[in-house]
């Protein structure tokens, strides 16, 4: 979808294949004034009423963008010089995001959890657009848990919690494994 500034959506809607002019879906609303200043002054709607994350990209120059949500900000770079690159952040949230939930369900079992840390491999594909083909996630877990509650909280944040885990394409090979050190 091409977007552009905000204007009367009936006047366009028809001529950028929207369907009926002032339909709901895909829809462009101003954004408001909220935000820093370079915020576009247009977001495209769709037929869900409440995004759950808004986002804003500032080109640095290079590969270098400035990401703003909230009161969140972060670095990528396509050259891993000032902050991750895209396919590292992807990374780095799916690690997060299981390493997350693996501690939220060893800490609601009242289990001495002490540390927890997430090493990861990541493996992609050689030719454009080189997409991740496979990750190999391993866990070690320090404190008195006993492996089957640490294999049970993986499993638990695979197959049901992790949103990263299932917001990625279902093709990518994923192995987890885990060690527990008291």
């Amino acid at each position: 979808m091409t977007l552009m500034p905000f204007q009367d959506p009936s006047r366009h809607a028809e001529s950028i294949g929207w369907g009926e002019p002032g339909a709901e879906s895909d829809v462009l609303h101003p954004l408001g004034t909220s935000g820093p200043e370079w915020l576009p002054s247009y977001v495209a709607m769709t037929t869900t009423p409440n995004p759950d994350i808004v986002l804003s990209l500032k080109w640095q120059g290079g590969q270098r963008f400035h990401g703003v949500s909230g009161d969140v900000t972060m670095a990528l770079d396509g050259k891993r010089e000032t902050g991750p690159s895209p396919v590292q952040a992807v990374a780095f949230s799916l690690a997060g995001c299981m390493g997350i939930d693996v501690v939220d369900v060893i800490e609601k079992g009242r289990l001495p959890l002490k540390a927890l840390t997430c090493d990861m491999k990541v493996f992609r594909d050689s030719e454009a657009p080189k997409r991740i083909t496979g990750i190999e996630l391993h866990f070690v877990v320090t404190g008195g848990v006993p492996e089957d509650r640490v294999a049970r909280a993986i499993e638990l944040s695979r197959e049901k919690y992790c949103s990263v885990w299932h917001s990625l394409n279902p093709s990518i090979k994923f192995k987890t494994s885990f060690a527990v050190n008291p």
